[in-house]
């Protein structure tokens, strides 16, 4: 005869354990999925279809994977049916691990796309490991004073501000064999390019607490320094690097520069001995400490020489007032004007002819404005918003024909097109096109080509008509590297340090050849002068011998 047998208070215990460490497993993820799979079907939506930067992108992902993270933990000490003892492991194990993590490594920097550098707590950089450059001079004659104008390169982006050499040949497409590094060696922390007179480089760079302004040979065997100037100053930060970012200018012998933190000096050029200076944060009241509230990212505006003039963007301290641009006298530094009400942004003034008159066209915090050479009477403004402490403005500002303006920027801004014209002394600004979606020019600038505009628009490389704003082709990642146009040849600075050398056609471009330049994060502008390529980033500097013959 068979008998029931009830269950055992045991067996039902356990039982009930098991199915309630089910239910634990299972409270989650239901929730879990759906929640974060809606998450990540809006960042989806938002990707596609707001304009916006793939570095902002890369912030939104990093915080979604933060905010996963803690939830697993949670979910795993709380809800997991792992045993007592491994769930408290991993309570206390988490977090400990994360500050051990915390206390030994840290970011010291990050790239354009907001990707990090991570090093071991108490390593020095690579600036600070330099000697100091006044022992690394080797003495020479020095001669500044132009001798062929048409091979120099003295000032930022060249000869007229815009990186495009036009008077220059290929006489072959580059390749392993006609694309010769001359010398390769260490140079300081910064993100100036080189102005460029005879054969004698001159740029800006940090080496432990010393900002320099250094002149290169380019004639000798090795690149040598034959002179610098130091200040005791170091400007650094995590998002901008260490050390200066703006290009000395080289005008009549004499050398311009200005450093990450307003100090504004003119240097003979045969000895780099002061000739006069000025303290532009003293000019308006700041201090470096001050400064970083309203100019996160240190002066990276470069000097620009005109008709006797040296003038700067001068900004101005926290509430104010703010000054668009400050010119003093190339010979004796005497303060000849102030002109704007706009605080400075991270561009360079350059000059042009708009509608008939030539003169000083800045890109500011939140405008656009054209100045009178002579007096630095503000012509006209147009609105360009931005903030120099987020979304800045970095781009300079293109003619594209006898009253037309080009301006780009990155942070999901991209490019616009306006007009500027003159009518009895009243001059008046309209747009003709703006467009979210192209060329946005976060830390570059564009090359004009006719109809055609080429630049990296958020690190891609993207050709855009310059009449409509229509995209004609986009290809290619370099991330936010810098361009330079040679010829009908462009040549990309890829962000991580490779020369891309491409010919630009209908449907985008050929990649000719790629040398690797350079290592690490590399910002600066490349520089030509006779037929040489020079290059650097915050630790290295080459020379490339091109192909090319000058006219």
């Amino acid at each position: 005869m068979n008998q029931s047998q009830e269950p055992s208070p045991q067996l039902e215990s356990v039982a009930a354990k098991g199915y309630r460490r089910e239910q634990r497993a299972l409270i989650f993820p239901r929730w879990f999925v759906i929640v974060f799979g809606i998450t990540i079907l809006c960042l989806a939506v938002s990707h596609w279809t707001v304009p916006n930067d793939r570095a902002m992108n890369n912030v939104l992902s990093a915080f979604m994977l933060m905010i996963l993270g803690f939830v697993l933990y949670v979910r795993f000490v709380i809800f997991s049916c792992a045993t007592a003892r491994v769930r408290l492991g991993v309570l206390v194990g988490v977090p400990l691990l994360v500050g051990v993590g915390a206390l030994l490594f840290e970011i010291t920097a990050v790239s354009g796309l907001l990707l990090p550098t991570i090093q071991l707590r108490g390593t020095k950089l690579a600036d600070e490991n330099l000697e100091q450059a006044s022992a690394q001079v080797e003495l020479g004659t020095v001669d500044l004073q132009a001798v062929n104008e048409k091979l120099d390169y003295p000032r930022f982006l060249g000869r007229t501000g815009h990186p495009h050499v036009t008077n220059a040949s290929w006489t072959a497409d580059p390749n392993e064999e006609n694309i010769k590094r001359l010398w390769k060696h260490d140079i300081g922390a910064g993100w100036s390019s080189f102005a460029i007179v005879n054969g004698f480089a001159v740029t800006c760079e940090q080496r432990g607490d010393e900002e320099v302004v250094s002149c290169y040979d380019l004639n000798s065997e090795r690149g040598v320094l034959r002179w610098v100037h130091t200040v005791k100053q170091r400007h650094a930060t995590l998002l901008g690097g260490v050390g200066p970012r703006a290009t000395p200018a080289i005008v009549g012998g004499r050398v311009y520069s200005v450093g990450a933190t307003g100090h504004l000096v003119c240097l003979a050029g045969e000895s780099g001995h002061v000739l006069w200076k000025k303290e532009l944060l003293d000019m308006i009241g700041s201090t470096p400490r001050k400064e970083k509230q309203v100019l996160a990212w240190g002066r990276s505006t470069s000097v620009l020489a005109v008709d006797g003039l040296v003038v700067v963007p001068l900004g101005g301290a926290p509430g104010g007032p703010f000054y668009s641009l400050v010119a003093f006298d190339q010979e004796t530094g005497e303060e000849r004007w102030r002109a704007g009400k706009v605080q400075m942004s991270y561009a360079s003034p350059i000059v042009m002819m708009l509608s008939g008159q030539r003169q000083v066209v800045s890109v500011n915090e939140s405008t656009v404005s054209g100045h009178e050479i002579e007096t630095g009477k503000v012509l006209w403004e147009h609105p360009w918003p931005g903030s120099s402490t987020s979304g800045a403005n970095n781009s300079q500002a293109v003619p594209v024909g006898d009253d037309r303006l080009w301006i780009s920027k990155g942070y999901g801004t991209g490019a616009a097109l306006f007009s500027v014209s003159e009518a009895d002394g009243d001059w008046s600004t309209a747009i003709i096109w703006e467009n979210a979606r192209v060329l946005k020019t976060k830390y570059t600038n564009i090359v004009a080509v006719d109809d055609l505009a080429y630049g990296l628009s958020d690190g891609i490389l993207e050709c855009v008509r310059i009449s409509t704003g229509e995209r004609v082709w986009k290809r290619g990642r370099f991330n936010h590297g810098q361009i330079l146009m040679i010829d009908d040849i462009i040549v990309v600075q890829d962000e991580d340090g490779p020369l891309h050398f491409l010919r630009p056609h209908e449907t985008g471009f050929d990649n000719l050849y790629t040398v690797e330049a350079l290592d690490g994060i590399s910002w600066a502008n490349p520089a030509v002068y006779d037929n040489k390529l020079i290059v650097r980033n915050a630790t290295t500097v080459a020379c490339y011998e091109l192909p090319i013959t000058r006219e």
